[in-house]
């Protein structure tokens, strides 16, 4: 492979490198920084709570179910249809 066939100079390669380096080690960083935010995050809201946190699979399962309203509870009673107000 002939490298005279891409017509690119030895500079706009070596730039083409750091900028490709440079967004490579910038996106590192950032997830290196995002994990550790998240982790620390993490730590405070465990300390904060009473007790330490659930387990996922025990976290839903202590979830309480939203409660049905009752008929007798419900805000409104259902409109009769064909009926004038």
């Amino acid at each position: 492979m002939d490298p005279s066939a891409f017509h690119i100079s030895p500079t706009e390669l070596y730039e083409l490198i750091g900028v490709v380096g440079g967004l490579g080690v910038s996106g590192t960083l950032g997830v290196l920084f995002v994990r550790r935010a998240r982790a620390a995050r993490r730590r405070q809201i465990e300390e904060a709570e009473p007790g330490g946190a659930l387990p996922p699979e025990e976290e839903r399962a202590a979830k309480p179910a939203r409660a049905r309203l009752e008929p007798e509870q419900q805000p409104h009673p259902p409109r009769q249809r064909g009926t004038a107000a």
